[in-house]
């Protein structure tokens, strides 16, 4: 086995992560693994292009990687990068949630988009569930931990569906409400106002504003009353590994068996 170390300057910041993965995916290697949660994938999925994504769980929130046993995924992206695995069937393109501001700028998210009425990034991650008005969700799974569960408990969507869910957050309290694990251990209720699907190229303005837009659990860009934000969800997202279907056709192909 050959080990080669990427040779690029290191800010300790999320750009090392996106900016290591680009020299990856340019240099022409078959897969790319990622240990962490949704910020890590999310770091990792925007330069790489078609390459093949394995994302495995080991963050803070993480909805979007695959909570295996490291050994597995390792199988599982093997089998990807022989070349004879169906990319369509053991890789599939996912979805994203692409962020415009008016000034050019522009980011996305794998799993979910808040609108926090915070004013400032501050501590990145958010918690204060009071202080978001909107979500826009990619992945709502009854079965996780975070932003995106709260759409899970009301109307899920899975990773494979090719819609969103668009949730209004109830500042007064009053009306519908879900009862959601927000974070680990706790279950939160959440007022709710209205939802609806979110169909692939349809645009959302962001109109509670000043505000400050979280990506996947992370506060990341503030917004000003005289600018202009989109949300638009798109299924030309990142190439995901889904190991459980990899490693059941690998090994229905008889990848593992030898015959004495």
């Amino acid at each position: 086995m050959q080990i080669e170390s990427l040779d690029m300057p290191v800010f300790n910041n999320d750009q090392d992560t996106t900016r290591a993965a680009e020299k990856m995916a340019l240099s022409g290697v078959s897969a790319i693994v990622a240990l962490g949660g949704d910020g890590t994938s999310r770091a990792v999925s925007k330069k790489i292009g078609p390459v093949p994504l394995m994302p495995v769980s080991t963050g803070t929130n993480n909805v979007f990687p695959y909570l295996i046993e490291g050994t597995l995924a390792g199988l599982a992206t093997g089998f990807v990068v022989t070349g004879t695995a169906d990319l369509e069937v053991c890789a599939p393109q996912h979805k994203s949630l692409n962020v415009t501001i008016d000034s050019g700028q522009s980011d996305v998210a794998l799993v979910d988009v808040a609108i926090s009425r915070e004013r400032f990034v501050g501590a990145r991650a958010i918690w204060n569930i009071d202080s978001i008005s909107e979500l826009f969700l990619s992945i709502a799974e009854p079965a996780s931990i975070g932003l995106s569960a709260i759409g899970g408990m009301i109307r899920p969507v899975s990773r494979t569906d090719d819609v969103g869910l668009h949730i209004s957050l109830s500042r007064s309290k009053t009306g519908n409400f879900v009862t959601a694990p927000v974070t680990p251990g706790g279950l939160s209720p959440v007022f709710y106002s209205d939802y609806t699907l979110m169909k692939p190229g349809e645009e959302y303005q962001v109109l509670d504003k000043p505000c400050i837009i979280a990506l996947d659990g992370e506060r990341t860009i503030p917004l000003q009353p005289g600018q202009s934000a989109k949300i638009e969800m798109s299924l030309d997202g990142p190439h995901v590994i889904d190991p459980y279907i990899s490693l059941r056709l690998a090994a229905e192909a008889g990848y593992f068996c030898e015959k004495g």
